[in-house]
Formats: C-alpha cells, structure tokens, sequence
C-alpha cells in the first residue's frame, strides 16, 4: 500500500492507495510545532481505524508547502512506518 499526503498551511490531507486505487481518504488540522510522534501516531491511527494494517504500507509519498513540516514528517515515516 502507498500512503499519499499533501501537506498544506492549515491541513494535512491524505490517501491510502491499493492496486491503484483508493482505500480511503483523510484529513488533520495542522498547526505550527507539530511533533513527528504526533504526526506517527496519527497516521497509523487512521489507518487501522479504517480497517487496513500499518505496516503493510510499502510507500510513503508527499508534497508539501511547509518545510517546517518537512523534518518531522520524514522522521515520523521513519519511526513508525520504517521507511
């Protein structure tokens, strides 16, 4: 499974692909300071709370207009999707 994101100003938008198409979609309210654990945890909250395992996601994608944002996201993929 590939987990989409598109991190904007305000929100974190995303979608959790397999065979091509899409599982399921999300959304979070982002805010400044946000913390690689709470963008781990929640990613893997999400994902299980949709009926799907974490740790069957191969791929992490993502697009962002804050890099501030950059490093702990790519921490948090690293930490709780070992990727």
């Amino acid at each position: 499974m590939i987990l989409c994101l598109d991190v904007g100003n305000t929100q974190l938008y995303g979608g959790l692909f397999k065979d091509n198409s899409v599982v399921f979609r999300f959304r979070r309210v982002m805010n400044e300071g946000v913390s690689s654990d709470e963008i781990g945890i929640f990613l893997r909250s999400v994902i299980r709370e949709n009926g799907y395992d974490p740790s069957l996601v191969s791929h992490v994608a993502y697009c962002s207009v804050v890099p501030d944002l950059n490093h702990s996201l790519e921490n948090s993929c690293r930490r709780y999707f070992n990727l």
